[in-house]
């Protein structure tokens, strides 16, 4: 009875079953290696045979997965049965609660660096059909104040989550979900010395590493001379609720580490999604797999192309074998021939090419882009009158990708909830929360009293997409300031950071020259008898003339007279 396996491990087997019915180790392991360039498989390079890889899997891998994840995303957490605006006390600090959760999950978002969390996520789910995230309460974090400990959240493979009921494909209403995590050996060890295990459980804990669920043509292959405590053993983590509290059992396939870890009231604090959902599985259908059919098709026909290239595009030589022994292609060397010299060595002519099959392989790369919505315009590369029109043909392309997107997004939001529970249910009272005003992080208290009556209902708000839509805006604002309705500085202070090398310096400069003192026009350096003495001519001028000089502009009118007062006695005009 020594080598008992744990419940965990049974667990573990039946859902490894389950998915060696569905064929989906190797199909996860096929798509893996296309992706990764390796589409000749294990016998890439025997033979003569070229295999050219012309990798257009890749390329609408690249342009889905940026163009799912590229909008921005905000949470935005509230509180039943309390407005937004709320005006009493108690409901006014409860919305400052959560406007508090809501601007520290932002700063969170970008600290934790979670949009290449949930870029390798979307890209999981292209190549598996699943995307996971897993989020866990870390005791030993530190936060740079009193109160300690910290949750992570972390990308989980779909091969290593198991669900307690395989033909339900929400994480809502499992009985139980378990998470295979591959660890040392030498780190279990330590873990379950610190609960407290005794030295004969401990001892038991020794390498058995599954390298049957691993993934690509990389699975088998690992260090040499590895230490046995630095061999790697499977752990599982079973997460389950009861009465609506989730626990957590912590196992090897021999020990239990861990049992009946309370960790938090709810929902279980694991997120997850499919790139295309299936009817009766958990698992997703990931749509590389429907690829590879095409692909291969495209490889090959290269291949063949450049087989005849190599054989056939330069003639065969052939020559006379009873009146030359043999040629050599030296420069400068006499070619020995008994008898006539003529028609002894000569050149074949090579086969003609059919160039119609460099359009039919072009045509299923056009082909197989369009029917995965990767068009000219969806890549930018189409004929647009304008940037305005081109962007307009970028968005109706990638219309294809909503249902992803919602998907997405749907996770993302799963994310925030399990960080609101999180937060309401672990963070001690005062703790600091970092939120970002005018461009600064600054520091606010949590105030745990008000923890029992923050019922949270959480939302995201998606923003724009950081390519398009933000150049958008930059057409409009150049717009706007054409048309005057924007000063320079209110243009320079609305452009994205990072588009101008010194924008902060640029506005200082217009600022700094916007508030010196315009110059003001000089005027004319006469005296005060000088300029009675040119009223009193003016006086004396015939009505006539005072009233040609007065149509004048001023300045030309003061010059006209001054002239006309410089001209000789004789000439002046009298009374």
């Amino acid at each position: 009875m020594e080598n008992t396996k744990t419940k965990a491990f049974a667990r573990f087997q039946r859902g490894y079953n389950y998915n060696l019915k569905l064929d989906y180790y190797a199909e996860v392991s096929e798509n893996i290696d296309y992706n990764a360039d390796k589409q000749w498989g294990s016998k890439l390079g025997e033979g003569s045979t070229p295999t050219p890889v012309f990798n257009v899997e890749k390329m609408i891998f690249r342009y889905k997965t940026s163009s799912i994840i590229s909008p921005s995303v905000k949470a935005k957490y509230l509180i039943d049965a309390v407005d937004e605006e709320a005006i009493d006390e108690d409901n006014k600090a409860l919305a400052d609660m959560a406007k508090l959760l809501s601007d520290s999950a932002s700063v969170r978002w970008e600290r934790n660096k979670m949009i290449s969390v949930l870029r390798k996520c979307v890209e999981d789910s292209w190549l598996t059909g699943d995307m996971c995230t897993h989020t866990y309460w870390d005791h030993g974090k530190k936060t740079n104040q009193e109160l300690k400990g910290d949750f992570i959240t972390e990308r989980i493979s779909g091969g290593n989550v198991f669900f307690g009921n395989p033909k339900l494909n929400t994480v809502k209403g499992q009985p139980y979900i378990l998470i295979l995590k591959p660890e040392t050996v030498s780190s279990v060890k330590k873990r379950a010395k610190a609960f407290g295990l005794s030295k004969d459980k401990i001892d038991k804990i020794v390498s058995n590493e599954n390298t049957d669920i691993q993934l690509g043509q990389l699975k088998n292959i690992g260090a040499d001379n590895v230490d046995d405590d630095d061999s790697i053993v499977d752990t599982y983590l079973t997460y389950y609720i009861e009465d609506d509290v989730v626990y957590l059992d912590e196992e090897t396939p021999l020990v239990h580490l861990k049992m009946k870890s309370k960790i938090k009231e709810g929902g279980y604090p694991i997120t997850w999604g499919n790139w295309e959902t299936q009817e009766n599985s958990y698992h997703g259908r990931p749509e590389s797999s429907g690829l590879h059919t095409t692909q291969r098709f495209i490889n090959k026909m290269y291949a063949l192309c450049m087989l005849w290239m190599i054989n056939n595009a330069f003639g065969k030589i052939v020559y006379d074998e009873n009146r030359c022994e043999g040629i050599t292609n030296d420069v400068g060397v006499a070619q020995p021939v008994n008898g006539a010299v003529s028609d002894v060595i000569m050149q074949l002519r090579s086969g003609d090419f059919n160039s119609a099959i460099l359009s039919v392989i072009d045509n299923a790369i056009n082909t197989t882009l369009r029917f995965c919505g990767v068009t000219e315009a969806a890549l930018g590369a189409g004929t647009s009158y304008n940037t305005s029109a081109q962007i307009t043909n970028i968005k109706q392309s990638s219309i294809l990708l909503k249902g992803n997107q919602d998907r997405t997004f749907q996770f993302v939001e799963d994310i925030y909830a399990i960080w609101g529970d999180f937060i309401v249910e672990k963070y001690g009272d005062g703790r600091l929360m970092p939120v970002k005003e005018n461009g600064k992080v600054i520091y606010k208290k949590f105030d745990a009293s008000l923890r029992k009556k923050m019922i949270l209902n959480t939302k995201i708000e998606v923003g724009y997409s950081p390519i398009w839509d933000a150049q958008e805006s930059r057409i409009l604002l150049t717009e706007m300031l054409q048309n005057s309705v924007l000063t320079p500085i209110q243009f320079l202070d609305q452009l994205d950071d990072g588009m101008l090398k010194d924008k902060e310096g640029l506005i200082a400069e217009l600022k700094a020259m916007a508030s010196m003192p315009e110059p003001q026009p000089q005027g004319n350096m006469l005296t005060e008898a000088d300029n009675e003495q040119m009223a009193a001519f003016f006086d004396s001028l015939p009505v006539e003339q005072q009233t040609a000089l007065k149509s004048l502009p001023a300045d030309q009118m003061e010059q006209q007279v001054i002239q006309m007062m410089s001209q000789p006695q004789e000439q002046q005009p009298t009374q």
